[in-house]
């Protein structure tokens, strides 16, 4: 018996694949998989909110594409995604959200969220909080921040205490259980 075949297309940064190959990139990649292979069954792995354009939200008319779209928010604080570096807002990610939810009602939706990032008041962990409420996630991986060394946030001052942040993380596991 064969077993259940998939391919999963997976990057730290698969939105910008083929960004420096001329007439290449992930729409068409996907689109090349759909109609030049007989793969059963295409999953896309992670895409940043800014990505999701209609024209790659199209290829879902496939049903070889598995309904599901992993957004990592990291935070729904505007001021936090500052800090984080990210190249959105929360607004962005809601509207990137609800374009997803236009096209296919029965997607499932997921993200990442960190809590306690250096600077993370509570009332900037109740923006996270409220926006992942709102969203209505099929599912939430919750992370605590823990410094890396080499990166700009390694040397921020202002550290969330560590029961700060389990007990940030258990409010969000209740939420993602919710």
């Amino acid at each position: 018996e064969q077993g259940h075949q998939e391919v999963v297309l997976t990057g730290t940064q698969l939105g910008s694949y083929g960004f420096d190959i001329p007439g290449a990139g992930l729409v068409c990649l996907v689109d090349r998989l759909l109609n030049q292979t007989d793969v059963p069954r295409l999953r896309v792995s992670s895409l940043q909110p800014q990505e999701m354009t209609q024209e790659l939200l199209e290829l879902w008319d496939n049903p070889r594409l598995c309904p599901h779209f992993h957004l990592p928010l990291q935070s729904g604080s505007e001021a936090m995604l500052r800090r984080m570096r990210r190249r959105y807002t929360p607004l962005q990610y809601a509207n990137a959200v609800e374009a997803v939810r236009a096209r296919l009602p029965d997607a499932a939706i997921t993200a990442d969220v960190i809590v306690g990032f250096p600077g993370e008041t509570d009332a900037l962990f109740q923006e996270s909080y409220r926006l992942c409420q709102s969203i209505g996630f099929a599912g939430i991986h919750v992370f605590p921040y823990s410094p890396r060394p080499g990166t700009s946030a390694a040397h921020f001052t202002d550290a969330v205490e560590q029961r700060v942040k389990r007990e940030r993380m258990k409010r969000i596991l209740a939420l993602a259980k919710e």
